[in-house]
């Protein structure tokens, strides 16, 4: 069981050293280490995947629980690599969407007066 611990460890390491924070990452992989623990299981599997991402019932957690996937899914493709037995889950296992805000779009008028207040201040500075 420690073989999968001590790959996350070795995984965040590298991942650390090529510059990403591995925050997020770091946290989420070191829950399914545990959880794999608990399982009994050293390979992923999609289906455990999968059953970790879903195990909050909180509104809004797939957004969150599709990001974790894509997190476990990265570390899968690095397992993979090393011993061929890691299933590497699909990206469109959990379907999600992302409510983005309609941008803004400046009018003629709004940009002109936006850039003689940006003039006026450069002056005022100056």
């Amino acid at each position: 069981m420690n073989n999968l611990c001590t790959a996350v460890t070795d995984y965040i390491s590298m991942r650390r050293q090529l510059g990403y924070k591995m925050r997020n990452e770091a946290f989420v992989l070191n829950r399914f280490a545990k959880f794999m623990m608990q399982k009994k299981k050293n390979t992923i599997k999609t289906r455990l995947v999968l059953e970790f991402a879903s195990q909050s019932q909180k509104p809004g957690i797939s957004l969150w629980s599709a990001k974790v996937i894509g997190i476990i899914r990265r570390f899968a493709i690095y397992l993979h690599a090393i011993n061929g037995k890691s299933e590497i889950p699909p990206t469109n296992l959990l379907p999600h969407s992302v409510l983005r805000k309609t941008p803004y779009i400046f009018s003629e008028n709004e940009i002109v007066a936006l850039l003689e207040a940006v003039n006026q201040i450069c002056r005022l500075i100056l």
